[in-house]
């Protein structure tokens, strides 16, 4: 999929979600291996198809808030919340897997599947749920986590225990705990992967921690200001570094990375990070949906038959792109890359762009509000 650039500072992107995820929070994203996404906010779970997003029932939930989007080994995903409840999600919704018992529940609950398809949850303990739905503890000590346990590209789970300042690691049906001297009390450790390298940071300041428990020596961007509200997502070869007051800084190329590049999407927080299946990067919002950024979205594509900037793009069903100009113009790109100009020079700028996917058909301005179907050449 080839797109172009909107305007110098921002990638070519379309949001989804703009009227049923509008005034939400996004705590997580996932594509299945059928290719729906699904989404957790503060008000359920969403499914998104490709074509439209419908909320589901989570039968037997307490509260409204989901998080923690999980996959296993067979394709079933999961999620939780933080009454202590696990749910098992299917098509028509999820439904209740498992209850943390009130022993074992803590305020931050996350959880994984290991490298042999167990689910470990990470509370007040660690512990494995067994098939006859019992917890089997793993670790010794009490457990308390700033952050969601974090899974390698090798299926390693990994954290850190702030109670008892142990690096923790779960791998080949092992759990393993290395101490690490820090203060817990001015560094919150956070751990990702570049180049499949893994890197274990102090949050606030984006300083890469101790060498005898980071795999390489990387240097992360020095910000400007040190605080504790970067959020940092990779999808092991671009970074994305997000802060809760608007905006993302954006590396494609991880092999050198010094000062903070332009600030995008600076009206938007952004809340989680996707790479899906295509490629494709999707950015969860608090409030705005979900910004969607086409696979090639940072590289400057010209058409032959426009000379204009494009100002807005669009995602139709049949999985065409559908870009307007400043001049007025709508141009369709098809799968296959092949360009045609459906709506020649118009007396404005293209402002309003969008796919009605129930009509299979394109809405935008012009000299007046305008519908195209989407079998239009």
């Amino acid at each position: 999929m080839l797109t172009l650039s909107i305007h110098a500072q921002e990638p070519s992107h379309f949001t989804i979600g703009q009227e049923k995820l509008i005034g939400l929070d996004i705590y997580d994203l996932h594509q299945d291996r059928q290719l729906n996404y699904w989404i957790t906010t503060n008000n359920g779970l969403f499914k998104f198809d490709g074509y439209k997003i419908t909320q589901l029932p989570c039968v037997g939930m307490l509260g409204n808030s989901l998080f923690n989007l999980t996959e296993d080994q067979h394709g079933n995903i999961y999620c939780s919340n933080l009454n202590g409840q696990l749910f098992k999600i299917n098509d028509a919704g999820c439904n209740l897997y498992y209850t943390i018992p009130d022993s074992l529940v803590a305020r931050n609950i996350s959880f994984n599947f290991d490298d042999q398809n167990r689910l470990i949850v990470f509370s007040k303990d660690i512990f494995q749920v067994t098939e006859d739905k019992n917890p089997a503890l793993l670790y010794d000590h009490y457990f308390y986590s700033h952050s969601r346990v974090y899974k390698t590209s090798k299926n390693k789970l990994i954290s850190y225990n702030s109670g008892q300042g142990d690096l923790i690691t779960i791998e080949n049906g092992k759990i393993k705990s290395l101490e690490v001297e820090i203060d817990n009390k001015l560094i919150t450790p956070k751990i990702i992967e570049i180049e499949n390298q893994l890197i274990i940071y102090n949050r606030s300041t984006l300083k890469q921690l101790s060498d005898k428990f980071n795999s390489t020596k990387f240097e992360l961007p020095k910000m400007k200001t040190a605080r504790n509200d970067y959020r940092l997502y990779s999808d092991t070869k671009s970074l994305w570094i997000a802060n809760l007051t608007g905006g993302v800084y954006y590396y494609k190329d991880t092999s050198y990375i010094s000062e903070p590049t332009n600030l995008i999407f600076e009206n938007s927080i952004i809340s989680c990070h996707l790479k899906d299946h295509e490629g494709n990067t999707l950015l969860g919002t608090f409030g705005k949906g979900i910004i969607v950024i086409p696979n090639t979205g940072f590289k400057d594509i010209h058409f032959e038959n426009t000379n204009s900037e494009v100002n807005k793009v669009t995602k139709m069903n049949d999985k065409s792109l559908i870009f307007g100009t400043q001049a007025g113009e709508i141009i369709k790109r098809d799968s296959l890359g092949k360009t045609t100009k459906i709506v020649s020079q118009g007396i404005k700028r293209i402002e309003l762009l969008k796919n009605i996917p129930e009509l299979d058909a394109l809405f935008f301005n012009g000299k007046k509000n305008t519908t195209l179907h989407d079998n239009f050449q």
